[in-house]
């Protein structure tokens, strides 16, 4: 039995049990919402983590690192994304794939 971590099952976030590739296509068929390039959403957590496929702690490290979009506090125990740095992540996420398969 699966063990619950606030609203959603904690197997829906489990990206880290995935392959590259199975992460590759997950994140290149995520449907994102065209208005998040121009309007700032404040997004949670657990909606980052099922579009961009990353655990929470991983997702520290990358934004630690400069790699993925430094989150903001909401209140003190509540880190939240603006919606257009995660489509901008994205966005540039499917452009390096499409690069990549020009270049091979």
């Amino acid at each position: 039995m699966a063990t619950t971590t606030g609203p959603v099952s904690s197997t829906a976030y489990r990206a880290h049990n995935l392959s590259t590739e199975e992460r590759t296509a997950r994140i290149a068929r995520t449907h994102v919402p065209e208005e998040w390039s121009t309007l700032n959403i404040p997004l949670d957590k657990y909606a980052v983590q099922k579009l961009v496929c990353l655990s929470a702690t991983h997702m520290r490290r990358l934004a630690l690192k400069g790699k993925f979009p430094q989150p903001f506090k909401t209140s003190l125990r509540k880190n939240c994304w603006w919606s257009q740095d995660i489509y901008a992540y994205l966005k540039g996420k499917r452009q390096g794939w499409l690069l990549e398969d020009e270049a091979a």
